[in-house]
């Protein structure tokens, strides 16, 4: 296998309620797991040249100045105001938590203040522009020369505002934040009190994300080539050439379509009903055959990332939605969790193997 290339079975559930009205991967909750139980204190830098490579420019705001808020004075006082005094607030580091700022601060739950600017320089009207917060804990209210651009409820993901046409080329740019992490029952974990600490301030850095005003930040295709897609196969001896050749072809087209850019296979896979086999489509043999005949040609396209494999379990959908039958056989295990023949054939092709 080529040990740029993995394969996944495809999967997701629903998180919880806090975390937004969106599907996680189990992948995500891990990272939000990470990023409950450890605070960060250095980022981690991207590959040199991929922003390049995407004609993305990333710049991250540096020269933080803080301010604790203990009786809450700042908003009543607009201490996001352009010309508000800032010359005695702490010149602090972030990322970093509040409570390493000093000892007094060490478990410290209330309202701070971050204050940065962003050089003239880096304003671009013609492009997009986004300021990106990697995790700020917990509440946080953003303001951009005195502006309210949002706030964001959560002290466990990144979140993002949209700057385009926001910034001055005239004069630096003040960016202030307050941010809150006083423990509420309708803020994570859900306590009045609670038994871990919560660092509070900005966790990961605030980047100045610049792109072009088409920009393609990753390209997804499924392929279906030969299964649902184009001529389709009925034999085993069919596959290499209405699956693997009909496959490769598409995803080369797409590469050279988009040079440069990530290409993931986010959907590929077949239909194999459980219990059923020889050498016809819809029978488990089939299934697992179709199955590696796909992989090949994204193993054949060194440039591809990898593919998602659909789907890891037989589900139930509705009448209405597919008619040939009362469920989706495209899992490599039933409904209930039985193995069916292309679970072997996927688990040898995870370990760098064909059976083909």
């Amino acid at each position: 296998m080529n040990p740029r290339k993995r394969i996944v079975p495809i999967g997701c559930f629903r998180a919880p309620v806090g975390f937004g009205r969106r599907a996680f991967t189990l992948i995500e909750l891990l990272v939000v797991l990470l990023r409950f139980a450890i605070p960060q204190a250095q980022a981690q830098k991207p590959p040199a040249n991929a922003a390049q490579r995407s004609g993305r420019e990333t710049e991250t705001l540096a020269n933080w100045r803080f301010q604790m808020d203990a009786v809450d004075l700042g908003e009543k006082e607009e201490w996001c105001r352009r010309d508000f005094d800032r010359s005695a607030w702490a010149t602090v580091s972030v990322p970093k938590a509040w409570d390493l700022y000093d000892e007094a601060l060490w478990g410290y739950e209330g309202v701070g203040w971050y204050a940065s600017t962003i050089d003239g320089t880096a304003a671009r009207p013609a492009k997009i522009q986004r300021l990106k917060f990697g995790r700020v804990n917990y509440h946080a209210k953003v303001w951009l020369n005195g502006e309210l651009l949002g706030e964001n409820a959560n002290g466990y993901l990144p979140f993002e505002f949209d700057v385009t046409g926001k910034l001055r080329s005239d004069s630096a740019n003040l960016l202030v934040l307050r941010v809150d992490n006083r423990p509420r029952l309708s803020w994570l974990p859900g306590a009045k009190q609670i038994e871990c600490i919560q660092y509070g301030g900005m966790l990961e850095p605030v980047t100045l994300e610049t792109s072009p005003r088409i920009d393609i930040c990753d390209l997804t295709v499924n392929v279906y080539q030969g299964s649902l897609a184009g001529k389709l196969a009925h034999h085993l001896g069919e596959l290499d050439e209405l699956v693997t050749g009909p496959s490769e072809e598409f995803i080369r087209r797409q590469l050279a379509a988009f040079p440069d850019k990530p290409l993931l296979i986010t959907e590929f896979g077949a239909r194999g009903v459980p219990g059923m086999h020889g050498d016809i489509v819809y029978s488990e043999d089939f299934q697992a055959a179709c199955i590696q005949a796909a992989w090949k040609a994204i193993q054949n396209c060194e440039e591809a990332s990898g593919g998602v494999l659909w789907s890891w379990a037989d589900y139930y959908h509705r009448r209405t939605f597919v008619q040939y039958a009362v469920f989706g056989p495209y899992g490599v295990v039933t409904v209930d969790r039985r193995p069916k023949a292309a679970l072997t054939a996927l688990t040898r092709m995870y370990k760098g193997e064909q059976t083909r």
